[in-house]
């Protein structure tokens, strides 16, 4: 009788043992029984024990479970967040173009050098948008679509010299801008930085088309000042590289650097002439235009 009491407590200490044991059920539909040390917004840390007896720590990246269970009186089952599918950005901040704009500076003669280094500083200097949407394979890469915008100007006020004959002077007025819109697919890759999932380093990689638009309109009686508008479709290509941390699993910021390739070939040019007339054409000698930048951004991202 003695023996069968002992018997019996025994089995009872061990099926409280077996339910008290905690699971964790992956992607693939299979159950892993263990106890569970640890949940981060990345990994699920638990120990199992071996044949031998011994306790092995080990853990699961958080994209491979669907759930796990946790036993009630250390823990509430609990069912761990999805990962997501879909990132959501918009950046804006600061790009500079490469180019040393030398064409721009034979275009306009009779300007001091001082002057001339602000409207190039101006046309070099300007503001950066963008947002993408891509859509997430795991945690390390995704395609989708990539937008930016770009966009300086400068103006310019100052006497210059028409006539070497007689003292005679004009004053130019002149003013000038530039508009990058930017739109292609895109790859995304993502490394982690840190256990937690809280750091993470980011390339994008794209190629597609700009559509490039320059104005320009000069206020003078000199013929070499005159109002102009210069539109071309190019091939162009980004590579951008973030730090970005995790506030929330669905919400980040990140700092991001880019690298802008285009070169502008074959500008349709559209101006008015010395009869008023409209006259558009094409230019197909003239040397391409490398328009080139470096970008400087923060970013806010969403994940769902």
């Amino acid at each position: 009788m003695r023996k069968a009491i002992v018997l019996f407590l025994l089995m009872g200490a061990f099926c409280r043992a077996g339910r008290a044991q905690d699971k964790i059920i992956t992607v693939d539909g299979d159950t892993i029984f263990c106890r569970i040390t640890d949940v981060s917004a990345g990994n699920i840390s638990y120990e199992q024990r071996l044949n031998d007896g011994r306790i092995a720590g080990r853990f699961i990246s958080s994209d491979r479970v669907d759930e796990y269970f946790r036993e009630p009186r250390r823990s509430p089952q609990q069912t761990i967040t999805k990962r997501k599918l879909f990132r959501v950005g918009v950046e804006g901040g600061y790009g500079h173009l490469l180019s040393s704009f030398s064409d721009i500076r034979n275009n306009l003669p009779g300007v001091t050098s001082g002057n001339m280094d602000r409207y190039l500083r101006g046309m070099k200097n300007g503001i950066h948008l963008g947002a993408s949407f891509h859509f997430l394979f795991n945690e390390h890469i995704g395609i989708g679509v990539k937008y930016s915008f770009f966009s300086s100007g400068a103006e310019l006020t100052q006497p210059v010299l028409i006539s070497t004959i007689l003292p005679l002077y004009d004053v130019l007025h002149q003013k000038e801008r530039f508009y990058f819109n930017y739109i292609a697919p895109s790859l995304f890759l993502r490394q982690w930085l840190d256990r937690n999932r809280r750091f993470a380093l980011n390339e994008s990689v794209s190629l597609g088309g700009v559509f490039f638009r320059n104005e320009a309109r000069g206020d003078s009686r000199s013929a070499a000042y005159s109002n102009y508008l210069l539109k071309s479709k190019r091939l162009a290509a980004d590579l951008e590289v973030s730090l970005e941390y995790y506030l929330l699993p669905e919400l980040s910021v990140s700092a991001n650097i880019g690298a802008f390739y285009a070169r502008i070939k074959n500008p349709e040019i559209r101006y008015v002439d010395s009869n008023n007339e409209l006259q558009v054409q094409t230019s197909e000698n003239a040397a391409s235009m490398d328009m080139s930048r470096l970008n400087f951004s923060a970013g806010l991202h969403f994940y769902f």
